[in-house]
């Protein structure tokens, strides 16, 4: 039993991964295989106590797995910007380079439709503006007409009135 005392005394805490904002930006305080614990990341599976012989300042293999998918996370987050309708929490690069390549070309697509589209929008909006032009002279011919007539009318009425 002492030497089993000594041997727990002798083993070493598993310091973790210190929270750093820069690196984990976008992470909440849990994520797939970890969790943050007063400002430091902790593997699921860290089995807190290290081997007397390794080094103080190294972390434990399941606490150094965790880092790898903190950074492998924020590099994808960095590869996809501002998407935010992309899954890519849990694809490999090469899936998520397929989806970022897929949906670049999808915008771009987009854009050639919206293009065209406003063009077909501007020769609407000319043939709109002629047949506005169209139907105001239309208009202003049937006014004029109507006033030729009415000027015709009391023009026959007063003569008609001086005669009599």
């Amino acid at each position: 039993m002492e030497a089993l005392l000594l041997s727990i005394h002798k083993l070493k805490i598993c310091p973790g991964i210190m929270h750093n904002p820069l690196k984990h930006p976008h992470h909440s305080t849990v994520v797939r295989n970890g969790n943050l614990i007063t400002n430091i990341w902790r593997a699921n599976s860290c089995r807190l106590m290290i081997a007397s012989n390794e080094e103080t300042k190294k972390t434990c293999p399941c606490c150094k797995l965790l880092d790898l998918s903190l950074r492998k996370q924020l590099k994808r987050q960095k590869t996809v910007k501002d998407h935010t309708k992309l899954n890519h929490r849990y694809m490999s690069l090469k899936q998520l380079a397929k989806k970022v390549r897929q949906t670049g070309k999808n915008e771009s697509q987009l854009k050639i439709r919206l293009e065209k589209k406003n063009i077909q929008i501007k020769e609407l909006k000319l043939k709109i503006k002629e047949l506005r032009v169209e139907i105001a002279s239309i208009k202003k011919d049937k006014l004029q007409s109507i006033l030729d007539e009415l000027d015709d009318k009391i023009a026959t009425s007063v003569v008609s009135a001086i005669l009599d």
